[in-house]
């Protein structure tokens, strides 16, 4: 074989391997697709499986029938009024984390802000609530 055939046999089959534009714009901060994909359907397998544990906590420390018995005492407007001012109270504390954020120069993205929030209210919760059981 000559030396011009074996570089352009080499260079196609190097070829071969590059990504198409197509492919490179589906990469986002140098990931695949399917690595997005993965970690999401990660995220709501790591999710579901925290939710099924916190039921399943909930069910052996407490009595669910108790439990049941106190909610379906609550009226729907009063179960209405309750769901909204929680939704209420995380919206303005994100809104002030991300406030305090770009007036300290570090500003953030609302799903980052609300991550912080959520993950804060969670280890306040283990910290005050669970030990005073």
């Amino acid at each position: 074989m000559n030396l011009p055939l074996r570089l352009s046999t080499q260079l196609v089959q190097r070829s071969e391997n590059w990504q198409t534009e197509a492919d490179q714009s589906a990469a986002v901060g140098g990931r695949p697709v399917g690595m997005r994909v993965r970690m999401q359907v990660l995220r709501v397998a790591v999710s579901i499986v925290l939710l099924v544990g916190v039921f399943f906590l909930v069910s052996v420390y407490y009595d669910t029938a108790q439990i049941l018995h106190d909610l379906r005492r609550l009226s729907v407007p009063t179960l209405a009024i309750i769901t909204v001012g929680l939704f209420a109270n995380t919206l303005a504390a994100v809104l002030r984390f991300k406030v305090i954020a770009t007036e300290i120069k570090h500003p953030i993205p609302f799903r980052r802000a609300m991550m912080a929030v959520g993950a804060g209210s969670l280890a306040g919760a283990l910290f005050f609530q669970l030990p005073d059981n």
